[in-house]
């Protein structure tokens, strides 16, 4: 019965995982649209935090957006950006605080999304700029 149940489990986690994967970055792109992506390509952003997968679509989409994985210390100047993007759905407390000082002595604008997927991150971050 333990390895029946701890199998279920490792089955449903898959499952889990699975839901939670984003897609393709070319179906992304086709869900924000045409005119949201350019305005999006045309800005230098930094993206504090992020589920890993979210983090690979939006570097795909834009190569040029600088990314900083969840407990990563941020440690590039932000003098040279046009917004910070912390993506507070999946990120720690100390990255919060870290972005927050980094946007205040660069004079940067925080943006923090409360969004997962990469649709709606990018959604969000269009109406924001």
């Amino acid at each position: 019965d333990y390895y029946a149940s701890r199998g279920l489990g490792d089955v449903y986690k898959r499952q889990l995982q699975e839901q939670d994967a984003p897609p393709a970055p070319s179906g992304v792109r086709e869900r924000i649209g045409e005119e949201v992506y350019e305005k999006l390509a045309g800005k230098r952003l930094v993206v504090v935090g992020g589920h890993a997968n979210t983090q690979r679509v939006l570097r795909e989409l834009f190569p040029e957006w600088r990314f900083f994985a969840v407990d990563e210390k941020l440690t590039d100047s932000m003098s040279a950006v046009d917004a910070v993007a912390v993506l507070a759905r999946y990120t720690s407390h100390k990255n919060v605080e870290q972005a927050r000082a980094a946007v205040k002595s660069a004079d940067v604008p925080m943006l923090t999304v409360s969004y997962n997927g990469p649709t709606s991150i990018c959604q969000a971050l269009a109406k924001m700029l």
